[in-house]
């Protein structure tokens, strides 16, 4: 006996994410309910899905791979509670990476050409939207530039939008155009203001309580020390600056470090990993709350308060050979992330290992104040060049498809170019081997 369609919509709305769409499989009459997009829209816009426990929110393996001779770029997303099990796999054209994770949507760019439409995708079925293409920056007339996305959402608009800074490689201006999600009556439009700021390459954007968060680079280097942690607020779009915590107790002199910055208990959190080839060192230092931050003036944070949560101890990485720099430049390019593994494990992925603190247990430090680690792991199965982490990922049922314009755009012609280049790759791939 088949369940009415009216009591369904009653049900399945009050369901977590994972169990909606494993429900899929009962019969033809749960999947077709659970795929309409009207319902998808009502459950993404339910209490435990729109604002869901700390405890609920998960990390993802994202692994990258380029087809060869300019073939398409292929992102397979697992999920890392479920024995990262295999959620779904998205091709997209040569060159686009993952940009980051908001909510329970992936947004991936390109690395190479600014203008190209970014894509919005859903793990949870796959279902993507390639946005319309973004403007040119006519203050940048030279090529070497850079360009990054970062994807938001606010809580008190229920908006997503996609915000693109980009700079030139020799200076730190950074120019942010905008484009509102499912707003098709203003597209793309730039920001009033020029940021000062440039955020690093590498470090994907984290999201927290509607404000996305951005290392940034110290003034007028392309990749040096990290300097600053750019905020924008999602919704009303403003932004400002704040220095990063002082790793460095008295009056030592600084070291270069690796920062990245991550959600730690519903807040702003940051990993700084001190790059100390003898004793590598990763200190977790807290933001403080955003209501306790004083409408002050852009730079003017010496009051600013940053909690030191916890220290420990890394394992020197290795590398061929004993040559000291070489060595080094081994351990700046190493992959990096931190998450929150639900509300508990603390993770921290250096290169190919794997470290895990559990917060909830009291674990005694050492006479240097240092934690030990409850976990080091090794990740075998995972590339250490083209695989990282992301945390913050909250599964919904939201389709990217609910934002997608109702007039042609300029996006259709762009697939139709890529497809031609796919298939002009495929022939070239073909009469060479």
């Amino acid at each position: 006996m088949e369940i009415p369609t009216e009591l369904l919509h009653e049900i399945l709305p009050k369901l977590p994410t994972k169990d909606v769409a494993r429900w899929c499989c009962v019969s033809g009459l749960w999947r077709s309910t659970v795929r309409n997009p009207s319902f998808r829209g009502l459950h993404a816009e339910a209490s435990h899905v729109a604002a869901p426990l700390l405890r609920d929110v998960e990390a993802l393996v994202v692994s990258q791979h380029e087809a060869p001779h300019g073939g398409c770029a292929e992102a397979s997303v697992f999920r890392v509670s479920s024995s990262a099990r295999l959620m779904c796999r998205v091709a997209n054209p040569s060159g686009y990476r993952l940009a980051n994770v908001c909510n329970g949507l992936l947004c991936f760019a390109s690395c190479t050409d600014g203008e190209a439409p970014a894509v919005i995708c859903n793990p949870v079925d796959g279902e993507k939207l390639a946005l319309p293409m973004a403007p040119p920056v006519e203050a940048l007339d030279q090529p070497w530039r850079r360009h990054h996305f970062a994807f938001g959402f606010s809580p008190s608009t229920k908006e997503y939008k996609l915000f693109r800074l980009s700079s030139l490689t020799t200076n730190q201006d950074s120019y942010v155009h905008v484009y509102t999600l499912g707003d098709d009556s203003t597209g793309w439009r730039q920001h009033p203001h020029i940021l000062k700021h440039c955020p690093m390459y590498g470090m994907p954007p984290v999201l927290v309580d509607g404000k996305l968060c951005m290392v940034t680079n110290k003034p007028y280097q392309r990749d040096g020390w990290p300097n600053r942690i750019l905020v924008m607020d999602v919704a009303s779009e403003t932004y400002r600056t704040y220095r990063l915590p002082n790793h460095r107790e008295g009056d030592l002199p600084p070291v270069n470090v690796r920062v990245n910055a991550f959600e730690l208990h519903g807040r702003l959190s940051v990993a700084v990993n001190i790059l100390d080839w003898d004793q590598p060192e990763l200190q977790v230092w807290l933001f403080p709350p955003w209501d306790r931050l004083q409408a002050t003036k852009d730079d003017d944070d010496d009051n600013l308060y940053w909690d030191r949560r916890y220290s420990f101890r890394l394992d020197a990485p290795s590398s061929p050979g004993s040559d000291l720099f070489r060595r080094r430049r081994c351990s700046d390019n190493l992959k990096r992330a931190a998450w929150l593994d639900g509300d508990e494990m603390l993770c921290y992925r250096l290169g190919d290992h794997l470290y895990k603190y559990d917060t909830r247990r009291y674990m005694p430090a050492s006479n240097f104040g240092f934690l030990p680690w409850n976990q080091k792991l090794q990740l075998w199965g995972v590339p250490s060049v083209s695989s990282n982490f992301y945390g913050g990922y909250r599964p919904t049922l939201l389709s990217p498809l609910v934002f997608a314009l109702t007039a042609p755009s300029q996006v259709e012609e762009w697939k139709n170019e890529q497809e031609l280049e796919e298939k002009h790759s495929n022939i070239m791939c073909t009469a060479m081997s």
